[in-house]
């Protein structure tokens, strides 16, 4: 370490080291930590096999396919106006200080609005919220004003050619037909009713028809005696209950975040090699960062000890 380092260290008041000492421990209990979640989501990863939807366990699964809007939806991103089903778009404002300036997120608004992963094997229903999401598709601009987040012209791209742009915009897009990979907890509802609930609707089926016994039952006059008695009115039941199940549509294939503790939650436009990478470049920046800090740390206690 140089002497500037060694005198800013020994020039700090009792009261300055020992913020200076909490913020080092507080950064490495958080590297730590990141390291740790980072490694966590690796494995799961590499120890899941991707699943088709129609073979699909309960529980934690990870599934890939083509991303589409609901049946009878459109969902348009608030920015650009153009085709998603999942957006994050927010607006940042420049907060000038003394000498230089930031960026302070002003507005943010992000999709949660139900999409559908298609695969060759079926669909299924993703409820985005509380997901970890990796977009495919992002991009920022400036502008002087909140009017000019709507679409970005070739010069607000770049804010260099602006003269200290008030705003900057970022938009990341899932959008329709993207290839999208998804971890989470999987789910198959089926919209049956309970064994009271069900025989009352069936009841009340077998009600209506009798009302017109010409037009519902003269199908299952099996002995010809033009009256339904007997096993008869079995099927008469059979029928009328699958009839209502019919009614309340097929099962419905859903993913969604796991309980607590239960596994991550992640929607990414990228594969999962892809992915892998991500988390090992992630873990990798940490443990340098973890290692530069406890040498600081320890190179401070040297000069200074506790």
């Amino acid at each position: 370490m140089g002497s500037g380092l060694s005198d800013a260290i020994l020039g700090l008041s009792p009261a300055e080291y020992d913020v200076f000492k909490l913020a080092l421990l507080a950064l490495l209990i958080y590297l730590f930590w990141r390291i740790q979640r980072h490694y966590r989501q690796m494995r799961l990863l590499a120890d899941t096999p991707s699943s088709r939807i129609a073979s699909a366990a309960q529980g934690q699964v990870e599934l890939e396919g083509l991303a589409e809007w609901m049946r009878g939806d459109r969902l348009l991103s608030p920015f650009s106006g153009e085709r998603c089903v999942w957006y994050r778009c927010r607006i940042e404002r420049r907060q000038k200080l003394h000498y230089h300036s930031r960026w302070i997120e002003d507005r943010l608004e992000v999709s949660d609005h139900p999409f559908r992963l298609v695969d060759d094997s079926g669909e299924c229903i993703i409820d985005p919220d509380g997901a970890e999401v990796i977009a495919r598709h992002s991009r920022s601009w400036y502008g002087d004003r909140i009017e000019q987040r709507v679409q970005p012209t070739r010069a607000s791209i770049v804010p260099g050619l602006l003269f200290n742009p008030r705003y900057r915009f970022t938009e990341q897009l899932i959008r329709v037909a993207d290839p999208i990979h998804v971890t989470g907890r999987f789910e198959t509802q089926h919209h049956y009713l309970d064994i009271e609930d069900e025989d009352r609707r069936v009841e009340e089926i077998v009600a209506e028809w009798k009302k017109h016994p010409a037009r519902y039952l003269k199908d299952f006059d099996l002995d010809g005696d033009r009256r339904i008695s007997g096993i008869e009115w079995t099927a008469v039941r059979d029928r009328a209950r699958q009839q209502l199940r019919d009614a309340l549509g097929p099962a419905v294939h859903v993913l969604r975040k796991p309980d607590a503790d239960h596994g991550p939650f992640v929607i990414s436009a990228h594969d999962e090699p892809a992915m892998q990478r991500r988390h090992l470049r992630a873990i990798l920046w940490s443990l340098m960062g973890f290692i530069l800090l406890l040498y600081l740390l320890l190179f401070a206690a040297t000069l200074r000890p506790w």
